[in-house]
């Protein structure tokens, strides 16, 4: 693969780990989670944002540790299956998120995820693109 595929592969990984650092975290998911509460009051955005359980935090956190360890394998390993699998698997996420944001009345502060998974597989689609035209 090329050096402009490699970039943005890692990129997108490497900005996955960043901003799901905070979820993989027992203890800074409950800080992360209540900035976003805030975003959610001060933005005065529909949607509900009902307290985290318990069992809420394990999944964000496992779902964290998984975002983490996926990212840190495509970091490590540039691999068009891998790609491809994480660009369908970013359409996935999107579409359950705009599914709970609008037929389960879930926070609209989440949509910002929204935007960064589509955008996340939109450079990987193009920079597979690229790839398959040099």
């Amino acid at each position: 693969m090329n050096s402009t595929y490699t970039k943005v592969v890692r990129a997108v990984a490497t900005y996955d780990i960043v901003s799901t650092l905070g979820l993989a975290v027992p203890g800074l998911s409950a800080l992360t989670l209540g900035l976003f509460l805030r975003l959610h009051q001060s933005l005065g955005l529909a949607g509900e944002f009902p307290p985290f359980a318990a069992a809420n935090q394990v999944f964000v956190n496992v779902t964290g540790v998984l975002v983490f360890l996926w990212s840190f394998a495509r970091i490590r390993v540039q691999d068009r299956f891998l790609t491809v699998c994480d660009c369908w698997a970013r359409v996935a996420v999107a579409s359950v998120i705009l599914f709970h944001t609008f037929a389960g009345g879930m926070s609209q502060v989440f949509l910002v995820f929204v935007v960064s998974e589509l955008g996340g597989a939109a450079l990987q689609f193009w920079a597979l693109r690229q790839a398959d035209k040099g």
